[in-house]
C-alpha cells in the first residue's frame, strides 16, 4: 500500500460507558478526518453524542448479567460485522474475552491498545480472565499501544519489545461541551480539591483522607470532594466528621465539567497505577494536579510546572503539595495553563491520530508481506 492512502478502519470497544469509551470515541473522531471509521461496541451503548456523525456505529449483543453465558455469546455476529465491513485494519481499544474470536477468524492486521498491563491490587478475581485475554491479544496482534514508557518496559517482560508502541493519551476537552452552563474561565471563591474516578483501594484514598486534617488546619474553608463509583473498606467511617463531600455513584458525563470547574486542584493519590484519563480532563479544564509517582502517571505531569509529583503512601507530602497550590493562586493558574498547552499540543488528538496512522500503515505492509 502507499503511505497516506485512505483507510477503512474498524475500532472495537465493548466498554459502553466511562473512560474506555471516552478514549475510543475521541480516537475514532480524530481518525475519521481522512479515513472511514466503523465503531463496534456493546448493545448497551447509547452515548452517540460522543461521536462525530460520520462514524459508522455497529452494536453486538453482550450478556446482561453474567460475564460468560453460552446463550448470549454471539461470536458469529461480531465476525459477520467485520466481514461485512471488510476493514483494512482492526484496532481493539479495550480488551474483552468475548472478542478473542477475531484473532482466530479474521485475517486482517490487528492493533490493540492495552490501558492496564496488569490487574490492579484489590480488583475482582474475574478480571484475571481479562489479563489472560490481554496476553493472547498481545501475542497475536501486529502492534500494541500503551500510554507510557513504564508500561512498555513492564509489558516487554512478556512480549517482544519491537511490537510495543508508546502512544500518549489524548485530551478530553469534549467535556466542556457537555455542561448545562456555558463554559468560561472564572475565579473560584472556594478552596476545593477533587478526587475523581473509580473508588478502589489502589487509588490511595486513605492517604488523601489522612491529608485532609493537615490541609484543613492551613487552608480556610477547605473542602475535599470525592466523586466516583466503587467502594473501599470503611470509607464512610473514614470521612465522617471531616471536610469531605462523597458522591459515591457513577458520574454522568454532563456532570464532569461542574466538578472540575469548581475545584482548584485535582488529586490522584494512587498507590499503584498504569496511566489515567483523569489528567487529560484536568488539563483540559486548566486545573493543576497533584499525583503520586506510580506507573506512567508522572510521565505526563511535569513536577512544578503542570502540578506536583509526590511519593505514594505519604499523606504529609500529599497535603503539603495541595496546600502549596491552594495558597498560591498565581502558581495554580500557571500550572493549569501549562497543562492546557501540553494537552493541546503534544497530546492533541490530531498528533495522536497521525502517529496512529503511521503504525496502521506499517501493520498493513507487514500483513501483505
Amino acid at each position: 500500500m502507499k503511505r497516506g492512502q485512505f483507510m477503512k478502519i474498524c475500532i472495537i470497544n465493548l466498554a459502553w460507558k466511562g473512560g474506555m469509551l471516552h478514549y475510543a470515541s475521541q480516537l475514532s473522531n480524530a481518525l475519521s478526518s481522512n479515513n472511514e471509521v466503523f465503531f463496534i461496541t456493546s448493545s448497551f451503548f447509547n452515548d452517540y453524542y460522543l461521536f462525530d456523525a460520520k462514524i459508522h456505529i455497529r452494536l453486538v449483543p453482550l450478556p446482561p448479567k453474567k460475564l460468560i453465558s453460552l446463550d448470549w455469546i454471539r461470536f458469529d455476529i461480531l465476525i459477520k460485522l467485520i466481514y461485512d465491513i471488510n476493514p483494512d485494519i482492526i484496532h481493539v481499544t479495550n480488551i474483552h474475552p468475548l472478542i478473542l474470536s477475531i484473532i482466530f477468524f479474521i485475517k486482517k492486521p490487528i492493533i490493540v491498545t492495552i490501558h492496564d498491563v496488569k490487574v490492579h491490587p484489590g480488583d475482582l478475581d474475574f478480571l484475571h480472565l481479562f489479563s489472560i485475554s490481554t496476553y493472547i491479544f498481545a501475542k497475536r496482534s501486529s502492534f500494541i499501544f500503551v500510554h507510557g514508557k513504564y508500561l512498555k518496559a513492564l509489558l516487554s517482560e512478556i512480549i517482544q519489545e519491537d511490537k510495543i508502541i508508546v502512544i500518549p493519551h489524548g485530551n478530553y476537552s469534549f467535556f466542556k461541551k457537555l455542561t448545562d452552563n456555558e463554559y468560561k474561565d472564572y475565579e473560584l471563591n472556594n478552596n476545593a480539591a477533587l478526587f475523581f474516578g473509580r473508588i478502589s483501594e489502589y487509588k490511595g484514598l486513605k492517604y488523601l483522607i489522612d491529608a485532609e486534617a493537615i490541609i484543613s488546619r492551613c487552608i480556610p474553608n477547605f473542602k475535599l470532594v470525592i466523586a466516583g463509583q466503587g467502594s473501599m473498606p470503611d470509607l464512610v467511617d473514614l470521612i465522617r466528621g471531616k471536610n469531605i463531600t462523597l458522591i459515591n455513584r457513577y458520574i454522568e458525563d454532563r456532570e464532569v465539567a461542574g466538578l472540575f470547574l469548581n475545584s482548584k486542584v485535582i488529586v490522584m493519590p494512587y498507590i499503584e497505577a498504569s496511566q489515567s484519563g483523569i489528567i487529560p480532563i484536568a488539563y483540559s479544564f486548566k486545573r493543576p494536579v497533584v499525583v503520586t509517582d506510580v506507573g506512567s502517571i508522572s510521565e505526563i505531569v511535569k513536577d512544578g510546572e503542570t502540578g506536583f509529583v509526590v511519593p505514594p503512601r505519604d499523606h504529609i507530602s500529599l497535603a503539603n503539595a495541595i496546600i502549596t497550590i491552594l495558597n498560591d493562586d498565581k502558581l495554580g493558574k500557571e500550572m493549569g495553563e501549562n497543562g492546557y498547552k501540553k494537552i493541546n499540543n503534544e497530546l492533541s488528538w490530531d498528533n495522536i491520530s497521525k502517529e496512529t496512522i503511521k503504525i496502521y500503515e506499517n501493520a498493513m505492509i507487514r500483513n501483505i508481506n
